[in-house]
């Protein structure tokens, strides 16, 4: 089954937030680039075959995507896919917060994280644990409550399953603070993978994997 399908099954989709990763890409070599990285021919045909035999068995309502142009290009692919399944979901557009706008200058902290050595994991898990100066990062509490609160004011807005194409980064954020998952390389998001949100009243039942919780996230 696909890792996504399992995600998704059983799950009050009506009342949920899908938060997933873009389409396979090829391995970015230099920070600097990173933002214009598109996906491979092969994380395209991926993208719209996840669209044609999961996401159009499970119509979404409204589809969104981070400002980086791969994950337009998954959107646009997947509902290519669930076209051919006649599901039409609404495509919302892009948005800055499906990005990273915890990060007041993105080049100038990968320049950074690279000057370090860190690598991607390297550097999710200094600013987890150390933190960083502000004028590299917010603190990894209040990315992760910016990327919830914006997937909930689009919840607020209307009903129905939402799906919202972004990147790893932003899944292990809630992972990490909803569900207690520490990132390492085991349980990092692979392309195509997701963290599901289902707004139950004022709780959140979260999966990712095989993880599942009912939490009260950031309590007045």
């Amino acid at each position: 089954m696909n890792p996504l399908q399992k995600l998704l099954a059983g799950a009050d989709l009506d009342r949920s937030t899908l938060l997933m990763r873009h389409g396979a890409r090829p391995k970015i070599l230099d920070a600097s680039k990173a933002e214009m990285t598109l996906l491979t021919p092969e994380g395209i045909a991926a993208s719209r075959l996840l669209g044609k035999e999961v996401l159009a068995h499970h119509s979404p309502r409204a589809l969104f995507h981070s400002t980086v142009p791969r994950c337009r290009q998954t959107l646009l692919a997947m509902m290519e896919g669930m076209a051919e399944r006649a599901v039409y979901p609404e495509n919302r557009g892009g948005f800055a917060d499906l990005a990273a706008p915890y990060l007041p200058n993105p080049q100038k902290t990968f320049a950074y994280s690279e000057k370090q050595g860190w690598g991607t994991l390297g550097f999710i898990r200094h600013w987890f644990e150390e933190g960083l100066p502000a004028d590299y990062a917010q603190t990894p509490n209040q990315a992760a409550e910016g990327v919830f609160s914006f997937l909930k004011v689009c919840r607020d807005r209307g009903p129905g399953f939402q799906v919202h194409v972004s990147h790893d980064w932003n899944i292990i954020l809630l992972a990490w603070n909803l569900l207690q998952i520490s990132p390492s390389h085991h349980q990092w998001p692979q392309f195509l993978e997701g963290i599901l949100i289902t707004f139950v009243g004022e709780r959140v039942v979260v999966r990712f994997r095989d993880v599942e919780k009912s939490v009260d996230p950031w309590p007045e």
